[in-house]
């Protein structure tokens, strides 16, 4: 016979009494919308450079493509790697990309 576990055999974990998650919420509360302003300013600067709805549409597409893409291997990779690390080297790539976007458009290069 099964066993039945009674509401009061629970057991609840207070997550926001873990350190690490705290400082993973917190970071996303902050990572997030800041991704979003930054699509956001892509897609101005997009519209600023050129009216041609195409390359708009493009934009989208082309920050799509790498997400679908390394959704797999990024769970392989978090498998056999530590997650902290990984999720420094991302937006540590992510900020230099972004750093380069910058000098780009300051040097009108773009």
């Amino acid at each position: 016979m099964g066993t039945v576990v009674s509401d009061k055999q629970q057991v609840k974990l207070p997550v926001f009494k873990k350190r690490n998650f705290v400082l993973l919420f917190i970071s996303a509360l902050f990572s997030s919308p800041g991704y979003f302003v930054y699509l956001i300013g892509a897609e101005w600067l997009m519209l600023s450079l050129t009216d041609n709805r195409f390359y708009f549409g493009m934009l989208f597409l082309a920050a799509s493509i790498p997400r679908l893409l390394l959704l797999t291997t990024g769970g392989l990779v978090a498998d056999r790697f530590n997650k902290r690390t990984i999720l420094f080297f991302s937006d540590l790539s992510r900020a230099l990309l972004i750093l380069a976007l910058i000098i780009f458009i300051m040097t009108d290069s773009i």
